[in-house]
């Protein structure tokens, strides 16, 4: 089965073309025309929810019946110059508005076709709109303010749709006037108003870890990258370490410590074939702040957290302890944790490590670091 990758793709700005998606979208034009709306869920001819404030809701909106649906679709495809039907029945894109689209093809869905788009936002919230929300206490504020102005590392962690890429716009929002930035995105979604950026989208063979090593010869004050989710994360870890401060970026785990393990895991993928105590060591090293986003049941995005480097290395500590005993410091069981259990896959056994030599690890980390210069 094929899936269509919207990394070979860029967006349409033909304003014929424009026109032509929103006739055969008509049903919805009134959903994109409302700014409240963040998201926009059809599921079927028949059913549309929306996104607003957090919380999804039914409206009346609907096609006239599956063969509009499935026009509007095509439509879509057709603007993207991609195939869509049953033997390419998924489809990713970006309207010409920049709003993300995902499709599939109604061969595989019970009730029809189903469509999600995800509106893109022009707006800039700054860290003190966060605070005026009631979404970050002021002294996440005062820590994080300090922490960009520093150009320190942080990484911002939360589940899908908890506010991650609109967090780290905000932080990026605060990095000094003067300032180059390179900005590296998988799918175009921050939202950056500041003056000096480069914004790099990966597309087709060319990866975000490619674009990352590449942006290190770009004379960049700080890199930004949209999301963390490949290969790419140990060239991050590897920059980080080696003098490049102030890098933001956001990462898909439920808790701070997730996400450190998760860095590792995404890390461990590559084909250094390094030890994994030396990438924990270096992502913990690498990483000065951990932001926790979560969407509260009411819908609202929140900051819960934001842990230190510090902090986090004794959070590590009593993890592993934990595991040694069977648990886990977070309360969570060991049976079933495909997290831990990927986490423990590639950790080092105590005779694997007397037998790894300190100066083999830092000359690989030497080479893997000369790589990305």
């Amino acid at each position: 089965m094929m899936t269509h990758n919207s990394d070979e793709q860029a967006p349409i700005e033909s304003a014929g073309i424009i026109e032509h998606l929103r006739l055969f979208l008509s049903p919805l034009a009134e959903l994109f025309d409302d700014s409240s709306v963040s998201e926009i869920v059809v599921n079927g001819h028949q059913e549309v929810f929306v996104e607003r404030a957090g919380r999804m809701e039914s409206v009346s909106s609907h096609f006239e019946d599956a063969g509009n649906l499935d026009a509007a679709l095509r439509a879509i495809a057709q603007s993207l110059d991609r195939p869509f039907d049953a033997g390419t029945p998924i489809l990713e894109g970006r309207l010409p508005d920049g709003s993300r689209i995902q499709a599939i093809h109604g061969s595989l869905v019970k009730n029809g076709a189903c469509l999600a788009i995800r509106r893109h936002r022009q707006m800039q919230m700054k860290l003190s709109d966060w605070v005026s929300s009631g979404c970050l206490s002021q002294a996440h504020f005062s820590l994080l303010s300090q922490a960009v102005a520093r150009k320190e590392n942080i990484l911002v962690s939360g589940g899908t749709g908890t506010g991650k890429s609109t967090f780290v716009s905000s932080l990026a929002a605060a990095i000094p006037v003067h300032e180059r930035v390179i900005v590296i995105e998988d799918n175009r979604e921050l939202s950056l108003t500041i003056p000096h950026q480069v914004s790099l989208e990966a597309r087709g063979a060319v990866s975000v870890e490619d674009l990352f090593r590449a942006s290190l010869r770009l004379r960049p004050d700080r890199i930004v990258i949209g999301e963390i989710r490949g290969p790419e994360a140990l060239s991050l870890i590897a920059a980080m370490t080696s003098g490049h401060g102030g890098c933001l970026s956001t990462i898909h785990a439920s808790s701070p410590l997730d996400a450190l393990r998760r860095l590792e895991t995404l890390a461990l993928g590559g084909q250094h074939n390094l030890p994994h105590l030396a990438i924990r060591e270096q992502a913990e090293s690498a990483i000065d702040w951990v932001v926790q986003i979560k969407r509260t049941t009411s819908g609202k995005r929140e900051v819960v957290e934001v842990v230190s480097r510090s902090e986090m290395a004794q959070r590590v500590s009593s993890d592993l302890a934990a595991q040694g005993e069977g648990g886990r410091s977070d309360g969570r069981s060991a049976a079933g944790d495909a997290s831990r259990q990927n986490f423990n896959s590639a950790t080092l056994s105590e005779s694997d490590l007397s037998q790894v030599e300190v100066q083999d690890v830092e000359s690989a980390f030497e080479q893997l670091i000369r790589g990305t210069k």
